[in-house]
Order: C-alpha cells, then structure tokens, then sequence
C-alpha cells in the first residue's frame, strides 16, 4: 500500500530542510510526495531565495565530493613554471647583476656561488611548509605522503626532485599513470594533491 501524503508530511517533518531541498531535486518523487514536501516547506516558511541558496550549496558540495584529488597536469606544469622563475629572478639574477663583467675571475665565483641557493630550493622546495613549493601554493596543491598525508619533509622532496633531475622526461612518462606519481615519487612515497580535496591515503 502506497503511503498517504499524511504519512509522508509525518516522514517529511523529522529531516531537516536542507535534506528536504536536496530531496525535492530529485525526479523520482511521486506527485504525492512532491506535494507533501511542499507543504512541508511552506509550513516551514522556507522562500524561494532559500531554497535556491541552499541548492548552491548541495551543488558546491557535490562538486568538492567528486573533484579529482590528485592534482592535474596542469596544475603541476604551472607551478613548476612559477619556481623555474622563482629561481631565476630571486636567486640568479640578483647575482649576475651584482657581478662585474669586466673580470672574467669574478663571473666564474659568481656562476658557481649563484647555483648553490638554486640547486638547493629546486631540491628541496617541497620540504617547505605543507609540502608546497612557491609555484604549488599559489597553484593551491601540496606534496604529501600516500601513507600518511602529512606534508612532504626535506628528505622525501630532495630524493622525488633529485630523480627528475636524473631521469628527466622518462621520470614525466610516468605521470599519465592513475595517481600521476613520478618515479620520483614512488621512490619518496609522495603525491601532489589538490587542497581540500581528501586524498586516498594507503594502508
């Protein structure tokens, strides 16, 4: 036996109008429950432009829940752009630019002095707080551990940036895999996540 509207206002009445609304989006409800859920609202006083507000909402949620957790090729391309710059106008520039170029002797100290600074923050960028590098915390992604999802340390981003300096674009072949994980990741156990997006940490 079908429930009566009765019993479904009576069903209706105990959720909150959040589930209501989210409810009410759905195509499979009958003409009855569509009718007592309606009823339901307007005894609740529930306006147009609050059911629409909360329909962004569910929407937003919606989005967040399905968003890809592993950050996008793109993402990660960019933010390596930002630190290849990075280094280039905050550590080597300075130094050319402080250099006489009328003696050969002192571009050749500079060359070699201007690269220690380098060589370590493309080493060790993603041992900065929250596993994220200049270039990854404007692009809002982090380096984590798959195990535990605590931010990447020193160590683990000086083994995952040494590889690709090794491997160079073999290390990126293997990006197209399901976690994009470099082999310099899967020597570190790292990933590079979205923030605010849970990532599927293992056991």
């Amino acid at each position: 036996m079908a429930p009566t509207k009765e019993d479904l206002k009576q069903r209706y009445s105990n959720m909150d109008t959040k589930e209501l609304v989210e409810l009410h989006q759905t195509d499979d409800l009958t003409e009855v429950a569509s009718t007592a859920l309606e009823d339901i609202l307007r005894e609740r006083g529930v306006s147009g432009e609050e059911r629409q507000a909360i329909s962004e909402v569910l929407e937003k949620e919606s989005d967040e829940r399905y968003e890809d957790p592993m950050a996008s090729l793109a993402k990660r391309w960019f933010a390596r752009t930002i630190d290849t710059l990075v280094v280039f106008f905050l550590l080597l520039l300075p130094a050319l630019i402080s250099s006489d170029p009328s003696n050969p002797d002192d571009m050749n100290t500079v060359d070699y002095l201007s690269m220690v600074p380098c060589l370590a923050y493309l080493l060790f960028q993603d041992g900065l707080p929250n596993g994220q590098s200049i270039g990854k915390r404007l692009m809002r992604i982090a380096v984590v551990n798959t195990g535990s999802g605590e931010a990447c340390g020193m160590a683990s981003s000086f083994i995952r940036n040494s590889l690709l300096g090794v491997l160079g674009i073999f290390d990126l072949l293997f990006l197209i895999s399901r976690k994009r994980q470099r082999l310099g990741d899967m020597a570190a156990c790292t990933v590079v996540i979205n923030l605010n997006v849970p990532h599927p940490s293992e056991s």
